[in-house]
């Protein structure tokens, strides 16, 4: 496993993640409540352990996110948009972004990859910001 990469003064940071399971499948019903499915829970303990060991920085405030998800692990079936919500909630819980609510991710995308697994860019909003207006 390779480090997280960071680039352009640490603003830029892309985390590797092993494939998230589908949306579909994180929970399973418990008497009157939902728990997290065996496939999620030990995804999150996987997924963690990579996070971990690649020590991302903690971003505060905004911040654009791109979800890359591996085109070689899937197979035609799959909605892409189904891999986004472990991988976000991942995120949140290990503090590296402070939410996934709109005041924190203010532009998000998804696309198929050749990659491995789900790999995650993040960009602050500040420095999109500072981009965007060098450009004017």
């Amino acid at each position: 496993m390779r480090r997280c990469v960071q680039q352009k003064n640490n603003a830029m940071t892309v985390i590797q993640l092993p494939m998230s399971p589908s949306t579909n499948n994180l929970f399973v019903n418990k008497g009157r409540g939902r728990i997290d499915s065996p496939k999620y829970a030990a995804w999150k303990s996987q997924a963690g352990w990579y996070l971990r060991r690649q020590k991302p920085p903690r971003i505060k405030g905004p911040v654009s996110i791109l979800i890359e998800v591996s085109s070689r692990e899937s197979n035609d079936t799959w909605d892409l948009c189904n891999r986004e919500k472990a991988a976000m909630d991942l995120l949140v819980t290990h503090g590296i972004i402070q939410g996934d609510h709109r005041p924190i991710v203010r532009e998000f995308m998804m696309q198929w990859a050749d990659c491995d697994g789900v790999r995650i860019t993040i960009l602050p909003r500040d420095e999109i910001s500072s981009t965007e207006e060098a450009a004017e």
